[in-house]
């Protein structure tokens, strides 16, 4: 690229950052970030929640914390995106608890959570078997008039279960 005169930007480098995060290359993609740097390139919120989400993959969830504390130093807010790919590789890894404290830590530094957010962590109680909390999650969604993203998908994702109080 930079042999025909182009100069890589944030999304060359971020398009292959996430390549390689898809492919669980972690150091190289951290690689690829110190290369991104030294062509005067900054890494950007979204490189970083690549990376967040490749080492959440990969359940590398320590790095996922050291990258959102990076980021806060380097001044780029976390965002929806940030915690939510570290709240869903939690919620996969059926680390519940971790996920909510997560969740609580984004409320508390004043990012909205979404429908995507509360619908890992109702799957993720579910999948865990803690039907209460399941419905703890969804009755704030709707206490807060978060959209619900589909009917369907809660009456699949309820089935038959009776509301447990």
């Amino acid at each position: 690229m930079e042999a025909l005169g182009l100069r890589p930007n944030n999304v060359t480098y971020n398009s292959l950052v996430k390549k390689l995060c898809e492919m669980r290359n972690m150091e190289e993609a951290e690689e690829c970030i110190k290369k991104m740097v030294e062509k005067g390139v900054p890494p950007n919120v979204q490189t970083y929640n690549t990376l967040i989400n490749g080492y959440g993959q990969s359940c590398l969830f320590d790095r996922c914390f050291q990258i959102l504390e990076e980021m806060e130093k380097k001044e780029l807010k976390p965002n929806a995106v940030s915690y939510g790919s570290l709240i869903n590789c939690l919620c996969k890894d059926g680390k519940i608890l971790e996920a909510e404290v997560v969740f609580g830590d984004m409320l508390h530094r004043g990012v909205v959570p979404n429908t995507q957010m509360y619908n890992m962590l109702i799957d993720g109680s579910c999948v865990a078997g803690n039907l209460k909390d399941a419905f703890r999650f969804f009755d704030e969604m709707v206490a807060k008039q978060i959209s619900l993203a589909s009917n369907i998908q809660y009456s699949n994702k309820w089935g038959s279960v009776k509301r447990v109080k």
